[in-house]
């Protein structure tokens, strides 16, 4: 008569451990530890890659969005083994740095494929409008990025007291007088492209009635991520037609096209 054997302590411990290890893969984000502008190109999914020989798996990035301004959602496409599958998953990552924010990717050129980065924002940035300051006018400490970068930008006083004193609020690039946003009264938030390289810096102006009072400011930097996406894989192909002419004579096959949108690809 079989008896069951009652499973030893090291097997219940590598039971766990397999179990703990599937749930931390499944339910916890991948750290990223470097700056970049494009999920896609830094092919952020290829934390999923493992195995090796005819085990091993390899993951490319269709697509990446912002859930916060810390962690972002990707599309990962298995493209080993066998791609013809177009098995994909989402994967979820976390920008981990402490001053590496999740910034979306807006193109000039419009595209399907949306996209997203972790990039390094130094915020917030302080100044002080001195007493005395006989033109009442004080700019902060200065920001620089690596990369172009669209931010909304707030400017506020330490002390709320000061709110209503600071008359106007700005952020140029320093050394210029031309402005990139200016906002009269201080409030609210102003959308801001900002170009690699160049030093950026928020200046205040505030009432005659503060002249002999400091007034302390910090500038405050954020991505925009309230923007949704709409998913593309259930979009429907357009219809529109393409005329293929022979020039040759000869009896050359049409080529095929590939049309790709979203995660779907045809051939026409």
């Amino acid at each position: 008569m079989f008896r069951p054997t009652k499973p030893s302590r090291f097997s219940l411990i590598f039971i766990f451990g397999i179990l703990t290890a599937v749930v931390l893969a499944v339910f916890l984000p991948f750290n990223l530890d470097d700056e970049f502008v494009s999920a896609i190109n830094r092919n952020v999914c290829s934390a999923k890659d493992g195995g090796y020989g005819f085990g091993r798996v390899r993951w490319t990035t269709r697509n990446a969005q912002c859930l916060n301004s810390k962690k972002m959602l990707a599309t990962c496409f298995r493209n080993f083994p066998n791609p013809r599958e177009a098995y994909t998953e989402n994967g979820q990552f976390l920008c981990a740095p402490e001053n590496h924010f999740c910034v979306p990717r807006f193109l000039k050129v419009p595209t399907l494929n949306y996209d997203a980065g972790c990039q390094k924002i130094d915020t917030p940035a302080g100044g002080t409008k001195g007493a005395g300051d006989v033109d009442d006018i004080a700019c902060s400490s200065g920001i620089k990025f690596d990369a172009p970068i669209y931010l909304l930008s707030k400017i506020t006083a330490d002390n709320t007291a000061y709110t209503d004193s600071i008359t106007a609020c700005s952020v140029q690039q320093e050394g210029s007088k031309e402005n990139l946003s200016t906002l009269s009264p201080c409030t609210g938030e102003a959308g801001i492209d900002f170009d690699a390289g160049p030093t950026y810096e928020a200046c205040i102006t505030t009432a005659d009635s503060v002249d002999n009072v400091n007034v302390a400011f910090h500038w405050f930097l954020r991505p925009d991520i309230s923007t949704k996406k709409r998913d593309l894989s259930d979009m429907e192909i357009p219809s529109f037609t393409i005329r293929y002419k022979n020039e040759t004579g000869d009896n050359r096959p049409r080529p095929q096209i590939k049309l790709t949108i979203g995660n779907r690809t045809e051939l026409i």
